[in-house]
């Protein structure tokens, strides 16, 4: 099969056995991949051109983001996974990224996402969700010991 060979010590074609490589030497090491692939260990995987993705499942598709990145002002932050993107969260509350700095899930639900799309927590204490229009209006109160004040929007 053309492409799939290579001369082993006996000067004789044997077939390349490393998926997805068309070039590889006698100890089944790769040196060229198919397209859509590039050599990584000395064998072919995904091309992977997801910004702070350190493996792809698919070609452009990431699996695992890249751990303790550091952001452009010179912070390390944390890299989180969506939708088979890598997306840099610099808030310790939020445990999902939307896009760039912008949090989708914040770590629980004392937390809400303010417009600038950082977790923030609610600042009545009775309250367990707050409005993400606005932090001060809560949305539920603790274990239903409370009800919201419709005039202030607090517990």
């Amino acid at each position: 099969m053309e492409g799939y060979t290579f001369f082993n010590n006996n000067n004789l074609c044997s077939l390349c056995e490393l998926n997805h490589c068309t070039n590889c030497s006698a100890d089944n090491v790769c040196g060229i991949c198919e397209e859509g692939y590039v050599v990584v260990n000395q064998t072919c995987q995904f091309s992977c051109n997801v910004p702070f993705c350190s493996k792809c499942s698919a070609p452009d598709v990431c699996s695992q983001c890249q751990t303790n990145t550091t952001a452009q002002n010179g912070t390390v932050v944390d890299v989180t996974l969506n939708s088979g993107q890598c997306f840099m969260c610099n808030d310790p509350n939020c445990i999902t990224c939307e896009s760039n700095f912008t949090c989708g899930t914040c770590l629980n639900t004392t937390f809400t996402i303010s417009p600038e799309g950082l977790c923030v927590i609610c600042p009545d204490p009775n309250c367990v969700s707050c409005s993400v229009d606005n932090t001060d209006v809560c949305v539920n109160c603790i274990n239903n010991l409370y009800t919201i004040n419709i005039t202030t929007g607090q517990c």
